[in-house]
């Protein structure tokens, strides 16, 4: 699965959905939700009920966002993010 937590970039979710289209690849988004930590947490809880192995979050690929998603998810997750956090 892949979580859209791209909250900054005009247009990020829509690629994602193309490209997970193509791959056959389960797409968890919110649309522009203010919150990327909040859709990774929920992308998470989601992929653990879907028994899926696998989350890969996609951030604006700005360090300090990403420090911020995870550890959100692994904060505010309460301990959701388990085995799925490297």
């Amino acid at each position: 699965m892949i979580a859209a937590c791209d909250t900054f970039r005009s247009g990020a979710v829509e690629q994602l959905k193309t490209h997970c289209t193509r791959l056959g690849v389960p797409l968890y988004e919110r649309g522009y939700e203010k919150d990327p930590a909040k859709v990774a947490s929920e992308a998470v809880r989601a992929a653990r009920d879907q028994k899926r192995d696998v989350v890969l979050v996609d951030t604006a690929g700005r360090m300090q966002v990403v420090l911020f998603v995870l550890g959100g998810v692994a904060e505010g997750g309460g301990g959701a993010c388990g085995e799925f956090c490297v």
